[in-house]
């Protein structure tokens, strides 16, 4: 596919994702929300705490922000003019996740259904008055797709694809049955992350953007 037909793509998934959004603000989706945190808690036995709550640390603001800032600095040696837009849009992302947690009305899943154990990194205890969307999968699914998009794997990528998958699908998992977020944060999430993301292959195949420095 063109730069453009993923610009497109990121630009419809973005729409979806503002629709959904509103749509989540007024309710509609509040049994689906606490039925799938119900069928998760019940089905994945609590041995799973641990390696769950271990597992969300790595969707951290602090970790993923140090694995991005890692990714950049590869991008910068290729060229700077990439640097820029890309960390614009990990940055607008974060400031509607911000903003949604903030003015979008959809309460957290209340303590009863909590199960995270062990170590919280300080943004842990930034207090937010709802939760919608998710950061820790708006992050881990902007680095999914910009790894996915972005980088040359050669004949390993089949297996690094498979993995980055896995990692996302986990950690959406995770949010989840730790109650921390419900089903449509995750969504939400992963609309944003998505959209974002894609729209780093757009910058990356675009010439003014790769041009050697």
């Amino acid at each position: 596919m063109t730069p453009k037909t993923y610009f497109f793509i990121s630009g419809a998934i973005a729409v979806f994702f503002i629709v959904f959004s509103y749509i989540v603000s007024t309710g509609t989706f509040q049994t689906i929300d606490l039925t799938t945190t119900i069928i998760l808690q019940k089905n994945i036995p609590r041995a799973f705490d641990t390696s769950f709550s271990l597992l969300s640390l790595l969707g951290s603001f602090e970790v993923t922000t140090i694995a991005f800032v890692a990714g950049v600095a590869y991008l910068f040696k290729r060229s700077h003019n990439l640097s820029l837009p890309i960390i614009s849009l990990y940055v607008f992302g974060t400031l509607l996740e911000i903003f949604g947690k903030r003015f979008l009305l959809h309460p957290s899943p209340p303590p009863t259904y909590f199960r995270y154990v062990g170590l919280i990194f300080p943004s842990g205890y930034v207090h937010t008055d709802y939760s919608y969307p998710s950061g820790h999968i708006f992050r881990i699914t902007f680095i999914a797709v910009f790894l996915l998009t972005a980088l040359n794997f050669k004949d390993k990528r089949a297996h690094a694809v498979v993995s980055i998958l896995i990692f996302t699908a986990l950690m959406m998992i995770s949010r989840i049955y730790l109650g921390e977020h419900w089903l449509t944060d995750v969504i939400g999430g992963t609309l944003l992350g998505t959209s974002l993301g894609l729209l780093t292959y757009f910058f990356l195949k675009t010439k003014k953007y790769t041009k050697s420095n």
